[in-house]
């Protein structure tokens, strides 16, 4: 260790993302949750939320929408503790594309809408188009044109 676990946090997370880079998504995960563990004990909820944004992101790839969900759910939830509301509406996209994928579309609609709300309320209309592209696809799985 280096002695200076906020530092360490961020390193172990850059490495993390790294890792998944090269397509080492076993090792990401494990550097995540030590990166988590630091970012909690340190008191860095931003930190710790963008670390299980990326669990959440590794798990949807691997379709693992259980363990994708409540990786969102824990990054909504330090995000929150953060005040971070850029990084809310982050968490709420993820959260939405794993109810897409349960095929629970009216709780996806919810998530979703609220990722835009809170894009726009930012100022980050450049988001916005990425989560309309999913509802748009959502209501193409649900056949209702």
């Amino acid at each position: 260790t280096l002695g200076y676990k906020k530092g360490e946090a961020m390193a172990t997370m850059r490495l993390a993302v790294t890792y998944g880079f090269r397509n080492d998504f076993d090792q990401a995960l494990v550097l995540l949750r030590d990166a988590i563990d630091l970012a909690i004990e340190t008191g860095q909820w931003k930190l710790a939320a963008e670390c299980f944004v990326n669990c959440g992101g590794i798990y949807s790839a691997r379709s693992n929408t259980k363990k994708a969900f409540e990786n969102y759910r824990e990054a909504l939830t330090y995000f929150e503790k953060a005040n971070d509301k850029s990084g809310q509406a982050t968490a709420s996209y993820g959260i939405g594309i794993t109810y897409v994928h349960e095929k629970k579309f009216e709780q996806a609609l919810d998530y979703y809408n609220r990722s835009i709300a809170l894009f726009n309320e930012l100022g980050q209309q450049q988001e916005v188009p990425k989560v309309l592209v999913n509802v748009g696809t959502m209501y193409f799985q649900m056949k209702d044109y």
